[in-house]
């Protein structure tokens, strides 16, 4: 009889054991499908830096060429734009510090 009890200890021993190797074996998979997805997300938000970079370049070329087309044909035009701009471009980044502010006030 002991040995049947020393046999039955050993075998639940053995499958705790097994049960054991299985969840390392799992949280392996998962902290290598997580690095996975780590990786895969930085790609993207380089992808996306570099998108918003080269929008921003052309953006300011496309400004730049305007702006020398107006010197060009009047000054008087020019300083109209410029004022608007003085105006308008803090006005823009106080809306846009606005909505900032809501989206990490809701998240």
């Amino acid at each position: 009889m002991s040995e049947q009890d020393k046999d039955r200890h050993l075998v639940q021993s053995l499958k705790a054991d097994w049960k054991k190797l299985d969840q390392i074996g799992d949280e392996w998979i998962d902290s290598a499908y997580l690095e996975q997805q780590i990786q895969q997300a930085q790609k993207e938000k380089q992808r996306a830096m570099k998108k918003e970079f080269y929008l921003f370049l052309v953006s300011s070329v496309f400004i730049m060429i305007a702006t020398i087309a107006v010197i060009h044909q009047s000054f008087h035009a020019f300083i109209i734009i410029q004022c608007v701009t003085l105006v308008g471009a803090p006005l823009i980044l106080f809306l846009l510090n606005l909505r900032k502010k809501k989206k990490k006030v809701t998240a």
